[in-house]
C-alpha cells in the first residue's frame, strides 16, 4: 500500500492478469506514465471504442461499465453514428453523462446479473427487488445531483426535471409517488420552490434547501 493508505490501481489489479490470460482474455497493460500513478487506461477504451465504430459497423449497442463522467463525449459520439448505449450507473454519477446515454445498469441491477449462476442460500427468503425504485430519498438525490451540476441559482424548467426523473424512473409520471402532480412532488419531496415566470413554471433550490 502506498503511504495514503490506497493501493494503487495498477499493482491492485495485477493480481487477477493470469487469471485473464488463462480465460482467453486479450489483457492490455496501462502502466503508470506519471508519479501519481496516472494511466492511459481511459485513452485506451476510447480508442478501442472508435476504431470498433468503423471495424464493426454490424455492431448496433455498446455497453460502459464504467461511471466515470469523462466518457460523456465518447457517448455522444457513438449516438451521432446511431449507436445504442448503456452505461454502469452507481448512485453518485454525473446527470449529464445518464442523461446522454440510452438506458443504465443501476448498482442493484449489476449485482442481480452477477449473483445469477450462485446458489441461492436455502435458509433465505426469497425477495423480491425493484430496481430504480422512485422512494422520497432517490427522487431527492436524484434533482439535488442535477442542481449541484447546475450553476448557481439556476432555475430549471420543471418539464426538465420531469423527463429526467421519468427517465431514472419510468412510471413515476403515474402519480408522481403520491402527489397531485410533478410540482407538489418537487415542493414537498425535493423542497424546491416551484413558481409560473412568464408562461413557463420553473424550480429553483431555497435557500433552506441549498444550505
Amino acid at each position: 500500500m502506498n503511504p495514503a493508505g490506497r493501493v494503487p490501481g495498477s499493482k491492485y489489479f495485477s493480481v487477477f492478469r493470469q487469471s485473464f490470460v488463462r480465460d482467453g482474455w486479450e489483457v492490455i497493460d496501462t502502466p503508470p506514465l506519471t508519479n501519481q500513478g496516472k494511466t492511459s487506461a481511459d485513452t485506451h477504451i476510447v480508442m478501442d471504442v472508435l476504431d470498433s465504430v468503423t471495424q464493426f459497423p454490424h455492431v448496433s449497442e455498446y455497453v460502459l461499465l464504467a461511471a466515470d463522467a469523462d466518457y460523456t463525449p465518447l457517448i455522444i459520439r457513438l449516438r451521432k453514428y446511431m449507436k445504442t448505449t448503456v452505461i454502469y450507473a452507481p448512485a453518485a454519477m454525473s446527470v449529464a453523462y445518464r442523461a446522454a446515454c440510452d438506458s443504465v445498469i443501476e448498482d442493484q441491477e449489476m449485482l442481480n446479473l452477477l449473483r445469477e449462476d450462485e446458489e441461492p442460500e436455502e435458509a433465505a427468503p426469497a425477495q423480491t427487488v425493484i430496481i430504480g425504485e422512485a422512494t422520497p430519498e432517490k427522487i431527492k438525490h436524484t434533482v439535488d445531483r442535477y442542481f449541484a451540476e447546475s450553476e448557481p441559482d439556476h432555475k430549471a424548467n420543471v418539464a426538465t426535471l420531469g423527463h429526467l426523473l421519468i427517465k431514472q424512473f419510468p412510471g413515476i409520471e403515474k402519480g408522481w409517488a403520491n402527489h397531485p402532480s410533478l410540482s407538489q412532488l418537487l415542493r414537498k419531496v425535493c423542497l424546491l420552490n416551484v413558481q409560473k415566470v412568464e408562461n413557463r413554471t420553473l424550480a429553483w433550490k431555497s435557500d433552506e434547501s441549498a444550505a
